[in-house]
């Protein structure tokens, strides 16, 4: 309407399609390679699918229930999974942009096939105070008591690898900006102030060196102490989470909700693996 276009004169919009949603969706997101290619991979498999000159608006969950009829039987339940698990995210980046106003409801879908949920993988007390404990690493060097600050970190904080890395501290709080956290909800998490200077520590050894490699090196050093240590390598960097998760759960009495809020889950069913220990 005119009260709301700059020029102050009505103007038509036209609906986005899915083929300029993708093209908009893959060229402006600051991912990792693989994911890009994962994404890429899910939306070929739509854009089989759906006609060429639909528009994203009027995706409905007919066509998403279609979609895994189709593909059932031919394809494993978590591949169909992950495609209907991308395509919702396009559509969320495309509601954030303003090309879209409203996005159809995946439950039903997603519940058509679903992702075998496996059990959380924890770091226990005894292994994280090994691992702290523990001179891993050929030889003596000041970045292993560095990589345990960073560990301990992790640990006590319960955040997913990269949030530290590009997240803004306000006061007491890591606050996770909405285009960095995982489900697109914004969080604050609150730190102490020997963690924020240790988060400061790292996002400054990130400007010196902004790759996606200088974040996963974390990962990787954390698997040479698992590895030292002879604990179970099944285990990873992400298992600190689960760890915190499972802390929560039992600190605050099993309530879901408070965790859920604390650890950026969309849906508390994501928790609730947490009572499975």
């Amino acid at each position: 309407f005119e009260w709301n276009s700059e020029s102050g004169k009505p103007s038509f919009k036209k609906p986005i399609t899915f083929e300029e949603g993708i093209t908009k969706f893959i060229d402006k997101r600051n991912v990792s390679e693989s994911t890009m290619c994962m994404n890429i991979n899910s939306l070929n498999h739509w854009n089989n699918y759906l006609s060429p000159t639909m528009t994203c608006m009027d995706i409905e969950i007919k066509h998403l229930l279609g979609f895994v009829n189709k593909h059932k039987g031919l394809r494993s339940d978590t591949s169909i999974n992950m495609d209907l698990r991308t395509i919702r995210t396009m559509l969320h980046y495309l509601k954030d942009k303003g090309e879209i106003k409203e996005i159809p409801s995946f439950k039903r879908a997603l519940k058509m096939c679903p992702i075998k949920d496996e059990d959380p993988i924890y770091i226990t007390e005894v292994e994280f105070i090994d691992i702290m404990s523990t001179e891993w690493l050929l030889l003596y060097t000041p970045k292993r008591d560095w990589y345990k600050e960073v560990i301990a970190l992790y640990w006590d904080i319960g955040v997913r690898l990269s949030e530290p890395f590009f997240s803004p501290i306000k006061g007491n709080y890591l606050c996770v900006p909405k285009d960095k956290a995982k489900n697109r909800k914004a969080r604050d998490v609150r730190i102490t102030p020997e963690q924020a200077l240790t988060i400061k520590e790292l996002q400054r050894g990130y400007k010196k060196k902004p790759t996606i490699d200088h974040i996963k090196n974390y990962s990787k050093v954390f698997k040479k102490a698992l590895r030292h240590c002879d604990i179970d390598e099944s285990k990873h960097f992400h298992s600190l989470r689960h760890s915190y998760a499972l802390r929560r759960r039992l600190e605050t009495n099993g309530n879901y909700q408070k965790v859920a809020k604390e650890m950026g889950h969309n849906e508390v069913e994501c928790t609730l693996k947490y009572q499975r220990c």
